[in-house]
């Protein structure tokens, strides 16, 4: 007669069937933190691809916006020289439309480019530590008891 696992679990007492359930238990809960995980690191990979080219096309945005408020300063100021030239005469009357032009583009450009910068560094530093917190866990795990 040939003895099945199940057979020999049957044979065995009462601290043994108590510690096949513990161990049963922590297999189950193993594997569901597992797949729980799994599940976390796709879905991580997901959204970094996400932010990664929303990231791509925001930041040649980031880059169009200073070049457009310097294109409007380079042209105001050319419309001041064109009306000097057209005028024959540098007064304030003459320049000022043109400069008032060129900063006004000039402003334009630094309050569309300012938050840029600003909100560019602050995500920049939030995904700085969250590489740097992904880091250290990866770290922390590789360390873990379990791997002596």
């Amino acid at each position: 007669m040939e003895t099945t696992v199940i057979d020999l679990i049957k044979q065995t007492g009462v601290v043994a069937k108590s510690v096949l359930v513990i161990l049963l238990f922590f297999s189950i809960f193993s594997w569901a933190v597992i797949f729980y995980k799994w599940k976390i690191f796709k879905n991580m990979k997901k959204e970094n691809e996400k932010f990664f080219n929303a990231f791509l096309d925001s930041n040649s945005a980031k880059e169009t916006t200073p070049f457009i408020g310097l294109f409007g300063t380079v042209w105001g100021i050319m419309d001041a020289f064109r009306n000097i030239g057209i005028k024959g005469a540098a007064s304030i009357a003459t320049v000022a439309p043109g400069i008032a032009e060129a900063l006004i583009t000039t402003a334009a450009g630094l309050f569309a480019a300012i938050p840029a910068v600003i909100a560019y560094n602050y995500f920049t530093s939030q995904a700085n530590k969250i590489i740097n917190e992904v880091q250290d866990f990866s770290a922390t795990l590789l360390k873990y008891p379990w791997q002596d």
